[in-house]
């Protein structure tokens, strides 16, 4: 998970432009690449104008992860560090 959100980070500065993660199912990817680094860019990193697509192999997945991402941005606690 370390070395996922360092190299994610990399990416957010702009130190890696292109980025390939193979990890072991189980290993917190989809809420990591999908939910938290969006919500960190969003919020921390001030970078509100990206927008993101992602997908994956089930559209329950997609719905889920969408869902928490939402549900992150929009909430008080959220949007109290973060008003932008």
């Amino acid at each position: 998970m370390d070395a996922m959100c360092r190299h994610l980070e990399a990416v957010s500065s702009g130190e890696i432009n292109r980025l390939l993660c193979n990890v072991p199912p189980g290993s917190s990817k989809s809420l990591i690449f999908s939910v938290f680094w969006p919500a960190y860019e969003w919020g921390p990193r001030n970078m509100a104008h990206l927008r993101y697509l992602t997908t994956s192999y089930s559209p329950d997945a997609i719905i889920r992860d969408n869902r928490k991402m939402r549900l992150l941005v929009t909430s008080d606690w959220y949007r109290l560090l973060w008003p932008h």
